[in-house]
Formats: C-alpha cells, sequence, structure tokens
C-alpha cells in the first residue's frame, strides 16, 4: 500500500510540474527535490507529512544564514591585502567564525527535529539523497545545453 501512496504521490507531483510548464525554474525543481527525496528515501505517507515541514523551514533558515553572511562578508573579499589591517581582518575571521557556527549549530537542531519524525537511518541518508539529486539536476541541465 505504501509503494501505491509513493506512486500516486511521484505522479502527482509530475503532473504538476507538467501541467504548470510555465512555472518558474525554481517551482520545477523544488517540485523535483520533493519527489527524488521522498523516493530515495522511501518516506510513507505519515513520514513525508512530518519530514517536509521540518525540512523546508531548515532550508528557509539555512538560506537566510548564508545569505546574511554573504551580506555580512562580501565587500571584506573584494579587498586587496593592502586594503585590510590586522584589526578589520581579526575582526573579519570572528564574524566568518560566528556564522559557520550559527550554520553548524543549525545543522545540529535539523538533524535532531529529523529524529523525531524519521529513523536515524533514513536522517543519516539525507545528505547522500541530497547530493544524488544535486548531481542529477547538474546532468539534466548539461543534457538541456545540447
Amino acid at each position: 500500500m505504501n509503494n501505491m501512496k509513493r506512486t500516486i504521490f511521484l505522479f502527482l507531483t509530475l503532473l504538476t510540474c507538467v501541467a504548470f510548464g510555465q512555472e518558474d525554474k525554481r517551482s520545477q525543481i523544488q517540485a523535483m527535490k520533493t519527489a527524488y527525496i521522498t523516493e530515495e528515501l522511501d518516506l510513507s505517507t505519515d513520514e513525508a507529512e512530518k519530514f517536509w515541514p521540518v525540512y523546508n523551514t531548515y532550508r528557509k533558515n539555512l538560506w537566510n544564514l548564508s545569505h546574511d553572511k554573504y551580506l555580512t562578508l562580501h565587500d571584506s573579499y573584494r579587498l586587496d591585502l593592502d586594503e585590510i589591517d590586522n584589526k578589520k581582518a581579526l575582526h573579519l575571521l570572528s564574524l566568518a567564525k560566528q556564522k559557520e557556527k550559527d550554520e553548524s549549530e543549525l545543522r545540529e537542531a535539523f538533524q535532531e527535529d529529523l529524529l523525531k519524525v524519521l529513523p536515524a537511518s533514513k536522517v543519516f541518508m539525507l545528505r547522500k539523497v541530497e547530493e544524488g539529486f544535486k548531481r542529477k539536476l547538474l546532468q539534466w541541465y548539461s543534457q538541456k545545453k545540447d
């Protein structure tokens, strides 16, 4: 029965992608990612209902942290060596370290939240599945260019 529900879910996701072919690429990619992760982690309907809100909140928070890090440090990366003194460099290093610490804490909290809704084996495999999706997406884009 789980396979039937998963198949229906994937079919509806893909149908949505096709039906709304005019949607922006981000929506299409998100739909493909949802289907890919759901299938690769073999999420049951119950697991998917609990997983996706946690995952989407994490991704949004991670994007916000990354964007904040970019805004905070972007201009400093354009400086030449002769434009930065030790005091400024130490300050920037401290900022970068704090942003990385914030990202690490977010990842830890995300893992704890996931363990409340998924078995540890699926939480462990999530990174591998995400990397697999990135590879698949890169292949898809390279094939579209040909």
